[in-house]
């Protein structure tokens, strides 16, 4: 599991590692495991992990 002093990036992969492993379905799973919609599920949680940085920081 990633610590909040972990880069962006080691977060998404591990939140997208986790989704992946803890998929129920495995239609949802092969969803994820498209390199395509993979990239794009890492990018939306990346910007997420970023913006929560962003926004604590601020506090």
């Amino acid at each position: 599991m990633a610590a909040q002093t972990d880069s962006p990036e080691r977060i998404a992969a591990d939140i997208l590692i986790a989704a992946i492993q803890t998929a129920s379905d495995v239609n949802q799973k092969k969803d994820l495991c498209t390199p395509a919609n993979a990239a794009k599920y890492f990018q939306t949680i990346f910007n997420t992990v970023i913006n929560a940085r962003d926004n604590t920081d601020e506090d």
